[in-house]
C-alpha cells in the first residue's frame, strides 16, 4: 500500500550495496552474481496496488484534455510534464495520452516552438498568463495563452511511446498527424536556438531547462548583477516576510522550494526577456543568461532519433537543413566533456566556458546516448559512488560532497522520479542492464514506500514537494510495465537508429 510501513524482512527504499560488474564497481542496490536476498525475490511492494494507486493520482489530476502536474500548486498544462504523463497513461488509455500531446502541440507558436506551459482559461487564472503576456510575440498564437520559452523536449520520445503500443495503422496515423508539429519543433530548436544549426541549442531561461534553481543554472544567473530593488530586498531581509505571501509555500513548505531570493531573481530574468518579446535574437544580444544546458541538449540528441525514427516509419525525409543540424549538434556534444574532471557541464553560451558546477544533469548523456564507452562508464562509477550519486535513495539531483547540496530543497538535491527514469533508459541502451534493473527498483520501492510525491530526501527518503504528482505516478506505472525491457547489444545504435 501507498505510504505503509516497509514489510519485515524487505528493504523498502533500501542502502546502497556494492557491486562488481566487469570489474566495475557499481553501488546501485542489486549485487550482480550473488545469491538471491528477499527484495530480489520479492521487491516490497504490490505490483498491481501500486499501479492502480498510480493510475487513481493521474485520474484525480486530470482536466480538460490533459493531466495537470498536481492539483492546487501546479494546475495547467506543462510540456515536459505532459510527456512524462503520456509514457505513463498509454499503458492503460492510448487516447488519453494522444489527446494531451496533441493539445499540447496545438499551442504551438508560428516560429516551431512548443511552449512551456499552456495556461488554462477563466478569471481564477487571469494573473498567471498575465505575468507571461505570451501574445507580446507574434509568433505566440492568439487563441490560447502560454509561457514565451519552452523546455527539455521529451515531446518526440512521448509520441513514439505512444505509438508503440498502437497497433501499426494506428501508430503510422498517430505518427503522421503529430509530424509536422515535431519537425517545426526540432527546426526551431536547432536553427533558431542552435544558432542556424552550427551549435548546441541556447537556453534563455533557467526554467526553459526543466531544473529550474539547480546550481549551475543559480551560478550562472548569479554573475549578473541584481535588479536594485532585489538587491534592497537582500539588504533589509525582507525576503523572510515575502516568504509568507508565496503562493507555492500554501502547498509545500518553503525550505522545499526556490528560496525567496532565488524566486525574485528568475522573476527579473523572465521580465527581461519578455521585455524583448521572447525574440532568441535579442536575447543572444541582451540577455545576461544564455546557457547550453546539458540536460536539455542530452534530451534534444535522443528526441532528433526519435524524429529520424518517425520519419522512416511515415516514408518521410526531413529537410535537409535539419539534418544537418541536428548531425552537427550530435558531434558538438562531446564539447561538454571536462577532461580534468571527467565529466560532463552545461556550456556558458556567451563566454563559451564550462559552469563547472556539479548537477544530475552530468549522467545525462547516458540518456542522449552520445558518451562513448568508456566515458558512460565513467558516468556509472558516478552513480555508484556514495560521494557523487550513490545515495540510500538515488539519484540525487546534486552530488552530495558539493557544496550547493540541499537533500529537501526542489532541484538542489533531491531524488526525482522523472531523472531516475531518464538514467534508467540510458543504463538499459548502453547494456547496463543489472543496473537499471536495481534502479527500476529502489524507485518503485521508494514510492510504494512513501507516495507519489514530486521529490525525495536522498538521504532519507522523505517525501517533499506536491503530494500526488502526476509525473510521479504516470512513470510509477511505465517502470512497472516495461521495467524488464531488452537493451540493445550495439553500441552504434544507441543515437542514430
Amino acid at each position: 500500500m501507498v505510504g505503509s510501513r516497509d514489510r519485515a524482512g524487505v528493504d523498502g527504499c533500501g542502502q546502497a550495496v556494492t557491486a562488481e560488474r566487469g570489474g566495475l564497481a557499481v553501488s546501485v542496490g542489486f549485487p550482480v552474481g550473488a545469491p538471491a536476498r528477499a527484495e530480489d525475490v520479492d521487491p516490497g511492494f504490490e505490483v498491481e496496488e501500486l499501479r492502480r494507486d498510480a493510475i487513481s493520482v493521474l485520474s484525480r489530476n486530470a482536466r480538460d484534455g490533459y493531466v495537470a502536474p498536481a492539483r492546487g500548486l501546479y494546475v495547467h498544462q506543462h510540456l515536459w510534464d505532459s510527456c512524462f504523463i503520456a509514457i505513463g497513461q498509454r499503458h492503460y488509455d492510448a487516447v488519453a495520452a494522444m489527446a494531451g500531446l496533441r493539445r499540447l502541440a496545438r499551442a504551438q507558436w508560428g516560429n516551431g516552438m512548443i511552449p512551456h506551459i499552456r495556461f488554462e482559461g477563466g478569471w481564477r487564472y487571469w494573473w498567471d498568463s498575465r505575468v507571461w503576456r505570451s501574445r507580446a510575440s507574434p509568433s505566440a498564437p492568439r487563441s490560447v495563452a502560454t509561457g514565451g520559452i519552452s523546455q527539455p523536449p521529451m515531446l518526440a520520445e512521448a509520441v513514439v511511446r505512444v505509438g508503440e503500443v498502437l497497433p501499426h495503422d494506428q501508430r503510422i496515423a498517430w505518427y503522421r498527424s503529430m509530424y509536422p508539429s515535431l519537425v517545426a519543433y526540432h527546426e526551431w530548436m536547432h536553427l533558431e536556438r542552435g544558432l542556424d544549426g552550427r551549435d548546441l541549442a541556447v537556453q534563455i531561461h533557467p526554467w526553459e531547462t526543466g531544473l529550474d534553481n539547480s546550481p549551475p543554472l543559480l551560478d550562472l544567473l548569479g554573475r549578473q548583477p541584481s535588479p536594485w530593488w532585489i538587491d534592497l530586498i537582500a539588504w533589509s531581509r525582507t525576503d523572510r516576510l515575502a516568504t509568507h505571501f508565496r503562493w507555492d509555500t500554501k502547498y509545500v513548505p518553503a525550505d522545499q522550494r526556490s528560496s525567496t531570493l532565488e524566486a525574485l531573481r528568475l522573476y527579473a530574468a523572465l521580465r527581461r526577456i519578455r521585455a524583448e518579446r521572447y525574440e532568441t535574437r535579442a536575447a543572444l544580444l541582451r540577455s545576461p543568461f544564455l546557457i547550453q544546458d546539458l540536460t536539455f541538449n542530452s534530451i534534444l540528441v535522443r528526441a532528433d532519433a526519435h524524429l529520424r525514427e518517425i520519419a522512416r516509419e511515415i516514408g518521410k525525409s526531413l529537410p535537409p537543413k535539419l539534418l544537418a543540424a541536428m548531425d552537427c549538434h550530435l558531434s558538438t556534444m562531446e564539447q561538454l566533456w571536462d577532461e580534468e574532471s571527467k565529466t560532463y557541464y552545461s556550456r556558458d553560451a556567451l563566454s563559451g566556458q564550462l559552469v563547472k558546477e556539479p548537477s544530475i544533469a552530468a549522467l545525462m548523456p547516458l540518456y542522449a546516448g552520445s558518451a562513448d564507452a568508456a566515458r558512460a562508464k565513467r558516468l556509472v562509477e558516478m552513480l555508484g559512488d556514495p560521494e557523487i550519486f550513490g545515495t540510500p535513495y538515488p539519484v540525487p539531483s546534486v552530488p552530495v560532497r558539493s557544496l550547493s547540496f540541499r537533500p529537501s530543497r526542489y532541484w538542489q538535491g533531491p531524488t526525482w522520479v522523472n531523472t531516475n527514469w531518464l538514467v534508467i533508459d540510458g543504463l538499459r541502451r548502453y547494456g547496463y542492464r543489472e543496473e537499471a534493473e536495481a534502479l527500476t527498483r529502489k524507485t518503485l520501492r521508494l514510492v510504494s514506500r512513501c507516495g507519489f510525491y514530486e521529490y525525495y530526501d536522498p538521504m532519507t527518503g522523505s517525501p517533499a514537494g506536491a503530494k500526488d504528482f502526476s509525473w510521479t505516478a504516470a512513470l510509477t506505472v511505465d517502470l512497472l510495465s516495461d521495467c524488464h525491457r531488452a537493451a540493445p547489444a550495439r553500441r552504434d545504435s544507441l543515437v542514430a537508429g
